[in-house]
């Protein structure tokens, strides 16, 4: 059986058309491995580029990391060396919630409640697979 959490993904990113869906099971596992919270990478996505549909063709980077000039060889890289990045540089030093984690990752002060608003819909969405059958809508 799926992870619950990787079918949230995919149902979400498929909401926005995003072309990050083949790689949901990439955010649960790097999540996963360095202690981040699943949903905050893909929440970010969603804010810095629209889950994947607005960025610097080629970067792989869709977190406005690096203010989106930073490039990846692929998308594991990226959420493989952003979630290990969250953990180091935010989580490791105090910064262990996406209100915390705002004031240093981005200048705008609306960004963490911007976020959320999406983890929140990702976790709406874990919610309602988790308590159903439901499955991946196309």
């Amino acid at each position: 059986m799926q992870d619950p959490r990787v079918l949230a993904l995919k149902n979400v990113f498929n909401k926005y058309n995003s072309p990050l869906t083949p790689y949901a099971d990439l955010y649960i596992k790097h999540a996963d491995k360095n202690g981040v919270d699943w949903k905050l990478l893909p929440a970010i996505s969603g804010l810095e580029s629209s889950f994947g549909r607005y960025y610097m063709p080629g970067s792989h980077n869709v977190y406005g990391w690096g203010g989106g000039y930073i490039y990846f060889q692929s998308w594991e890289e990226g959420i493989k060396n952003i979630n290990k990045a969250l953990k180091r540089n935010y989580i490791d030093k105090g910064a262990d919630n996406v209100y915390s984690i705002g004031p240093i990752y981005a200048e705008s002060p609306t960004w963490a409640v911007r976020v959320n608003r999406f983890m929140e819909e990702i976790n709406q969405e874990y919610i309602k697979i988790s308590t159903s059958n439901l499955t991946v809508t196309l």
